[in-house]
């Protein structure tokens, strides 16, 4: 797999930034998932547990059952049992409803490191920065 160098450094400095939204957006198959895999790849790396990254692809089956906003931050709630940093990958979150008011639960209480990507109208950095009502990069 090529390594996206580019964009994996202007990412890099956020990984362990939990007030930034890291947002990841294109056209489909444009490799926004493999860069994804590639930061994940990167945290294992540097001795993140396994258990505190969190990858959810919404295109899979097995994450059907998460259909919106309150779905989701159940599932995250559910899964974070302590306070050590966790790291939340959502991969073509705009499949959630309400997906903006989930991220920014989760977001709010303190310990997840949040990367998401999309590729539909509704993930412009310009919408999402007025939905999430935090800093995005």
């Amino acid at each position: 797999m090529l390594k996206r160098e580019i964009y994996l450094d202007r990412i890099r400095g956020f990984y362990h930034h939990k007030e930034l939204i890291k947002v990841i957006f294109g056209l489909r198959r444009s490799g926004k998932s493999v860069i994804l895999e590639q930061i994940i790849e990167e945290l294992r790396e540097e001795g993140i547990d396994e258990d505190h990254i969190i990858f959810l692809n919404f295109e899979l089956l097995e994450y059907a059952f998460i259909k919106t906003a309150i779905d989701l931050d159940k599932y995250i709630k559910d899964i974070a049992k302590d306070d050590k940093t966790y790291y939340v990958f959502l991969d073509e979150i705009q499949k959630i409803e309400d997906f903006d008011k989930a991220i920014n639960s989760i977001r709010v209480r303190g310990k997840f490191s949040i990367f998401v990507t999309g590729s539909n109208s509704r993930m412009t950095v310009t919408e999402l920065s007025t939905e999430l009502t935090r800093k995005i990069c």
